[in-house]
Parts: structure tokens; sequence; C-alpha cells
């Protein structure tokens, strides 16, 4: 589409705020552009890449200068620069997420793959002590009992997102108690 195009469609939300047709152009007219910059960010999921299209447009309609006021609707290429600055923070955010996340998985990595009769020894026991309660139960689950995911966040009734989000900060206080007491050999 084309500049003169793309105001026809801020135009259109402008005067008629309600027009589903008019949101379904927007969204089709954005979209594309908003996966691109998601991709060239480093989003490569097609999962990931439908949700944060789908963030980058709630954003808009909750969070943008406009939401309070369509009829004060900026022009075309200034909605353009917020839909892919939003798009662009969210990536941004994602790429920092699984970059700390490789980090913690990296330093546990001994753990896990070591062999059998090798293994680093970690005092669970040791690391449940200094665990707070909440903690200490949900790291009982998954670790120890070998409760899934999802069982967890059935157990706790909550989300799976939620649920993963303790988990990913229980790994954290985890990691901090190893480094005060380092791993030994059996």
């Amino acid at each position: 589409m084309s500049v003169d195009e793309e105001e026809q469609i801020v135009a259109r939300l402008r005067e008629q705020p309600r027009d589903e047709r008019a949101w379904a152009d927007f969204y089709a007219h954005y979209r594309r552009q908003i996966i691109a910059i998601l991709f060239f960010r480093g989003t490569r999921n097609a999962m990931d890449l439908d949700d944060f299209t789908a963030e980058v447009f709630f954003r808009f309609l909750i969070q943008s200068p406009w939401h309070d006021d369509w009829a004060s609707l900026s022009s075309g290429p200034e909605v353009r620069r917020y839909l892919l600055g939003s798009a662009s923070s969210i990536a941004s955010h994602a790429w920092q997420r699984v970059q700390r996340r490789t980090g913690i998985e990296k330093q546990l990595s001994p753990l896990e793959s070591a062999h059998p009769g090798e293994a680093p020894f970690l005092d669970f026991a040791y690391v449940l002590k200094h665990l707070a309660a909440p903690d200490k139960e949900l790291a009982i689950l998954y670790y120890q009992n070998g409760m899934s995911l999802p069982k967890v966040a059935e157990h706790y009734h909550t989300t799976y997102a939620y649920a993963g989000v303790r988990l990913h900060r229980i790994r954290r206080k985890i990691l901090a108690i190893i480094r005060e007491k380092p791993i030994s050999k059996v």
C-alpha cells in the first residue's frame, strides 16, 4: 500500500472509529510490517510472532496517545512509527528474556549433563532450607517429584505462563544459593 492508502485507512478510523471494516483494513495493513520488524529483531517462532503482533495492537488500543479520542488520531506515518516502535520494544524485551534464560540454563547445565556417578553433588536439602515456603513447595513438586509445568499450573490454579515465571524466579534463587555454596563431587 502507498502512503495515500495508509492515510485513507487512518482517516477512516479517525472518522468512524466503530467501523469494523476500517479496523480490519488497519490490522491487515500494519500486520505485515509489524511481523517484519519482529522477525528482523530475532523472533522466529510463528506463535511468538502472532502473540507479539497481537500485543502491539493491544497496546495501540489501550495505551496509544489516541486511545481516548480516535478523532485525534495522527497521520499514517505517525501511527506507523508508534506501532513499529512498540513491535521493536516487545522484540527487544523478548530477546533480553531469552538471554537471561540462556545464561541461567548455561550455569545449571553441569547439573543436567553430568553422567551418573560423576554428577556434581548438590545438597537439595541445603537449597530447600534457603528457599521461602512457597518456593520450596514448587521446587519439590517440579524438581524432586518431576511434576510437569502444566501440572504445576493446575496444582496452583494458575496459568501456565505464571507457573513458568515462578519457576524461572526459583531457578534464579537456586543459582544464587549454589553460588554461595559451591557444588562438590560425591
